[in-house]
């Protein structure tokens, strides 16, 4: 979690499993974990993407003592939601930070 203001501002969820996660797609329309507005899926270069307007999910094979993949969720808190303003910067985000930390797990 990454605070503004004592708020929190962006949300950060890992998760190590066996297996893809199913359906990205539908986790990220109807999961209260995920739950991003207006997601379609997208290619980021990782196994499974999709990208909302007020967040990203992604996961990627990745061998760890959690399992063989890696899924991440990215979510702008307080984004306004009706609008898909923030899409091309939550997009060059999850790239980039994703492909980062599936270094930092030796992953990438």
């Amino acid at each position: 979690m990454l605070a503004v203001d004592g708020e929190r501002a962006v949300s950060f969820r890992f998760a190590f499993h066996d297996g893809p996660p199913g359906d990205l797609l539908k986790y990220s329309r109807e999961s209260s974990i995920i739950g991003l507005v207006e997601p379609a899926q997208v290619d980021l270069g990782f196994e499974d993407s999709v990208l909302g307007n007020d967040g990203a999910t992604a996961t990627a094979s990745c061998k760890t003592a959690g399992g063989d993949h890696f899924t991440l969720s990215v979510k702008a808190e307080r984004a306004y939601r009706k609008h898909p303003d923030l899409r091309p910067h939550v997009e060059a985000f999850m790239r980039t930070y994703m492909a980062e930390t599936l270094k930092t797990l030796n992953c990438g």
